[in-house]
């Protein structure tokens, strides 16, 4: 079974057509919904506030003191922190210490 030119250049041309009708992609999300619930289900959120009540359980989970956690969030903030925007809020700079030693 042999085509000529014509045809070959008729079925690309068709094939190409078929492709760009062709279902599209789903869209990407930009926070996906599993990570939409961090606030009020994230490890963090939910750990942290038992964590600041008993300074034994404070340095088994992230190996420093209160203290030395405050000086390193203290001295590190400016390089932790970023901007909240419209599409998105920031994780703040305490978080991204913590998830960090963890």
């Amino acid at each position: 079974m042999d085509f000529s030119f014509e045809e070959l250049a008729l079925i690309a041309i068709a094939l190409d057509d078929e492709e760009a009708t062709a279902v599209k992609r789903k869209r990407r999300f930009s926070v996906h919904p599993t990570w939409q619930n961090r606030e009020q289900e994230g490890e963090y959120h939910t750990l942290y506030k038992e964590l600041l009540d008993d300074e034994s359980q404070f340095y088994m989970y992230f190996h420093l003191t209160k203290e030395c956690f405050a000086l390193l969030e203290n001295k590190l903030n400016l390089y932790l922190l970023k901007k909240t925007t419209v599409m998105k809020t920031a994780i703040t700079p305490r978080e991204r210490l913590a998830v960090y030693l963890r």
